[in-house]
């Protein structure tokens, strides 16, 4: 029960009996105040009994400036039949210090207030302005509270007296049912995180940071962030819950202008939001800076009202602008608006019966809360109308595809069968260009070994064929000298005799390689007795063997050979004709051959002469170098002879070479396939 008395003195004193710890008790009507205008009274002036008759009661007596000292006194008995303790809860003041005597007669301090670090309150939970205190059984105590305040507000004191238990309840309901609405924020906050992965749409992030800034705004104006993060600094609060306002109505024009397309469909609105959304954004540091250097958190909250209203009037005007066009799920967002205008209205009539009270959250975050919920709803049926109109325009481009596909595979064999009849028809040209080609390939070569051939001929004519005719004139009109004696006449006979061989060779020689340069020679082939035809040819140089040499034919009569008899002829009198000619009076001249392996024949032209330089050697069967040496008695040559040979025996198979010692002797060696592998082999009769 309570008892009251009469007046001032006696109402002043609240005494507790027959009460359960259950209860709240109203204190205000038991608060006397005294407002120290400049801060200059301290606890012993103002507990004294000189002081005591400047209190007044706090129900009459109206706080007028927020940068006065308010000191309260209320005094309490316990008729209770037991000690008891209480919670003494003041209100939502910035900073209050409890001032309590202490039996010895020094003063108890406790310090609580929005403003006060969390190491240095008795209560750390909850926002308001609460100290715990100790009531004896039948004793009276007085308690003095200075109120300061630094955020430019008035205090506001509501005192009240709460039992333990009562207190526990308050807390336990606004721990539960904050962190029932701040779990689903969160939840609901981090599946749209994870759709905006999934979905790469900037709609999904805007609505999740839309979320998330409202949680933290309520987080702060609910005194959780000032028990937590800011406990140490909890000054920092204002600044947190006035970024995340802003920050969250940043994110909620976004996500307006991304759900409904407005730059496609009102880009004129579009450009007005995005403007605003800037001035948002500058608006953030000026506050901030207005915070940093006066701490006047009403015109911060002035500030936030002003926007917030013209937010509201901004969404519906963009939203009623919408309604013409072809833009789907409008309705979420104008009753999520509704709902949240409805929220705000509720708590700026809240705010404005007592400005210097801070902001009821209550009824802002219960139309928050469900305009969250409508533009979830909103965005969920967009997700699934997209997801359906996805599907319908897959099967569109599917069955595109397809059409496309056909058309293609058509377009791709026709465009085959063209490239194929190109490609025959290139690869047909590319045959009679390349025949062509080859056809005046073999006639440039044609005309340019003839033309060689040409050079070649008229170079021997007018150099080689010219000497020997010359020296036959020369014998000629000697010989018809009537003063030759008989022993000169036959001297130039012989002479004269020389000279027709050496020309006769010299025009076979002429003859044989033209027609090879020609390609007008073809070959005989057939077996041979080398032995003969050796000795054939040696025959007709010892008939005229003017160095009287030693000539010999060591062939075995027994060989034979497979290749033409003219052409073997020719190569026998050739390396024959050169050994003599360049060996001197006395030495000696032989032919020999020997079966290599039974499949070759290696025929010997040897001879004692002067031999040949090893430089000389790589030039004698080559005819580019012109190789030619005088003999011994000044024999001319053409060293076409050698080179006739060389060709000879390349195209029977066979190859040529020689070996030479300088001053001792040459020996040329080639080599013919043996008869016995070319013999035809019989046909057979089953």
């Amino acid at each position: 029960m309570l008892a009251f008395g009469y007046g001032v003195q006696a109402q002043s004193i609240l005494k507790l009996s027959n009460v359960q710890n259950t209860y709240s008790y109203p204190l205000n009507a038991y608060i006397q105040i005294f407002e120290d205008s400049l801060g200059l009274f301290n606890i012993n002036q103002v507990s004294s009994k000189a002081f005591t008759p400047k209190f007044t009661l706090l129900s009459t007596t109206p706080l007028q400036s927020p940068r006065s000292v308010y000191w309260l006194k209320v005094s309490l008995k316990n008729n209770l039949s037991q000690d008891t303790k209480w919670i003494l809860h003041v209100g939502y003041t910035n900073q209050t210090i409890l001032f309590s005597k202490l039996p010895n007669g020094n003063w108890n301090i406790q310090k609580s207030g929005k403003f006060v670090a969390r190491g240095e309150k008795e209560i750390t939970e909850g926002r308001d302005t609460q100290f715990p205190i100790f009531l004896k059984h039948n004793t009276t105590y007085t308690y003095f509270l200075k109120v300061t305040n630094v955020d430019a507000r008035l205090p506001k004191i509501q005192t009240d007296l709460h039992s333990y238990y009562y207190w526990h309840r308050t807390i336990s309901r606004r721990n539960l049912v904050q962190g029932l609405f701040h779990g689903f924020l969160w939840v609901l906050a981090l599946y749209y995180v994870f759709i905006y992965l999934v979905m790469k749409e900037n709609v999904y992030i805007h609505f999740s940071f839309y979320i998330i800034c409202n949680s933290i705004y309520f987080l702060s104006v609910n005194g959780f962030l000032n028990e937590t993060i800011f406990s140490q600094y909890p000054k920092l609060n204002e600044f947190a819950w006035y970024t995340t306002v802003q920050f969250a109505f940043i994110a909620y024009f976004q996500l307006l202008r991304g759900f409904f397309h407005t730059r496609a469909f009102i880009p004129k609105w579009d450009k007005i939001v995005s403007r605003w959304i800037k001035i948002r954004l500058i608006s953030i540091p000026i506050g901030l800076i207005i915070l940093l250097v006066t701490f006047n958190v009403n015109r911060i909250n002035w500030i936030i009202i002003s926007s917030v209203l013209i937010d509201i009037v901004l969404s519906l005007m963009v939203l009623w602008k919408l309604r013409s066009q072809p833009v789907h799920f409008l309705g979420y967002f104008f009753f999520g608006i509704l709902l949240f205008v409805i929220g705000v209205v509720t708590t700026i009539a809240v705010f404005l019966q007592d400005t210097s009270a801070s902001i009821l959250p209550h009824p802002i975050q219960a139309g928050i809360s469900l305009q969250i919920l409508c533009y979830a709803i909103g965005l969920g049926m967009r997700f699934r109308y997209n997801e359906l109109q996805k599907r319908e325009h897959q099967k569109i481009l599917i069955s595109e595809l397809k059409a496309h596909q056909e058309i293609f595979k058509q377009v791709n064999k026709d465009l085959e069968a063209k490239v194929e009849e190109r490609t025959q028809e290139v690869a047909l040209k590319n045959t009679r260009l390349e025949a062509q080609n080859k056809v005046l390939y073999k006639q440039t070569n044609r005309l340019e070994s003839l033309n060689n051939l040409k050079a070649k001929l008229f170079s021997i004519i007018s150099h080689d064929l010219r000497s020997p005719i010359n020296s036959i004139q020369g014998v000629l009109h000697l010989m018809n000298s009537d003063a030759l004696s008989q022993d000169e006449v036959k001297m130039l006979s012989k002479s004269l005799n020389n000279q027709v061989q050496i020309t006769q060779n010299l025009l076979d020689n002429l003859l044989y390689w033209s027609k090879l340069q020609m390609q007008g020679l073809q070959l005989n082939n057939t077996q041979i007795n080398l032995f003969q035809v050796v000795d054939n040819t040696l025959h007709l140089f010892r008939a005229s063997n003017p160095k009287s040499l030693d000539i010999q034919n060591c062939v075995d009569e027994a060989i034979e050979v497979w290749a033409d008899a003219n052409m073997l002829a020719l190569v026998v009198r050739n390396l024959v004709a050169n050994a003599m000619k360049f060996t001197p009076e006395g030495g000696k001249v032989v032919v020999n051959a020997h079966l290599i392996e039974n499949k070759f024949v290696k025929i010997e032209v040897k001879d004692t002469g002067v031999g040949i330089t090893a430089e000389d050697l790589p030039k004698i069967f080559d005819l580019e170098s012109h190789f030619t040496k005088p003999g011994t008695s000044q024999e001319k040559g053409t060293g076409l002879g050698l080179m006739l040979c060389k060709e000879f025996v390349e195209k029977q198979q066979g190859r040529i070479w020689v070996e030479s010692v300088l001053n001792q002797g040459s020996s040329f060696y080639f080599t013919l396939p043996a008869y016995h592998i070319h013999i035809p082999k019989p046909n057979t009769v089953s």
